[in-house]
């Protein structure tokens, strides 16, 4: 009750803030304290100098989602959603006066017009957590899809999480068992490169094909990485490097992205013009029906 709160907010109001508190404390309290182990985890792995940026954008993300299930507490201590949303506006604007309807269809304007994941630091934006709020009070079954969307938005290289992590890591995997499935590319060398990355790897990994990556919603950082793998893959073996390295153009070219697949080989294959000029030719050969 720091600061002008009584003052500001109504009674309605302030159940709203007494709800989402609690329920900050009622979540701690589910599944054993699990979440509460996760929060001190994960805010101690955020804050030591050993962490990682998958620990920062771990604890971010968790943050966040804490504050939307915060944020049906207050809904639910208030009633209802518009004494949670002006008191989130005020609280977070310092406004004395919000209307909740004009909030929301200004939320919904924003939200046709910004798509991109939130980037907020410790709370989503408040119109994010406004739209949020009022499709889960509406039983939207949408929601779970557009706060996948809003709060972390496509798999993106150098914004993982630990579980992205893991989930790169599998697509990783059955990318590379695809890549070599009936190519006659899976060589000692080739497999031994494989084996760097999965110590385990075995003849019957499950595949992925690439149709299936881009329905993953990854974004264009994701593709030059599994680009840049198959270079990688391709140059382990001098003996069949022309023949990899075609196969690698026609899956960028299935991806999308073969104009960074031509940069990858300029920059790690030393391809020059006349280099890249004979790669296109050959690839658009290999094309041919």
């Amino acid at each position: 009750m720091q600061g002008p709160v009584l003052e500001r907010l109504s009674e309605a109001e302030l159940l709203a803030v007494f709800g989402h508190e609690l329920a900050h404390y009622l979540l701690w309290q589910q599944q054993q304290r699990c979440y509460l182990a996760a929060e001190r985890i994960l805010a101690h792995a955020s804050d030591s100098g050993q962490g990682r940026d998958s620990h920062r954008e771990s604890y971010r993300r968790y943050r966040l989602h804490t504050e939307l299930f915060a944020d049906r507490g207050a809904a639910i201590a208030a009633g209802g959603t518009a004494p949670a949303i002006t008191t989130l506006v005020k609280m977070h604007t310092g406004m004395t006066s919000v209307d909740a309807q004009a909030y929301l269809r200004q939320a919904e304007e924003i939200e046709a017009r910004e798509t991109a994941a939130s980037a907020e630091a410790s709370h989503p934006e408040t119109f994010v957590r406004a739209r949020a709020l009022a499709l889960w009070w509406a039983g939207d079954e949408q929601l779970d899809a557009w706060l996948d969307a809003r709060l972390k938005g496509p798999l993106t290289l150098n914004r993982l999480d630990l579980p992205e992590q893991v989930h790169l890591q599998a697509l990783t995997r059955q990318f590379i068992a695809w890549y070599l499935q009936g190519s006659g590319l899976g060589s000692d060398s080739v497999l031994a490169q494989v084996r760097l990355l999965f110590s385990d790897w075995a003849n019957d990994e499950t595949p992925l094909e690439p149709q299936a990556l881009l329905d993953a919603a990854v974004d264009k950082s994701v593709l030059g990485y599994f680009n840049a793998l198959m270079v990688d893959l391709a140059l382990a073996d001098p003996d069949q490097q022309d023949a990899a390295l075609l196969r690698a153009g026609a899956v960028a070219e299935r991806l999308g992205c073969l104009p960074a697949l031509l940069a990858n080989l300029r920059r790690d294959a030393n391809f020059n013009k006349r280099d890249l000029d004979r790669f296109k030719r050959e690839l658009a050969k290999e094309a041919r029906p």
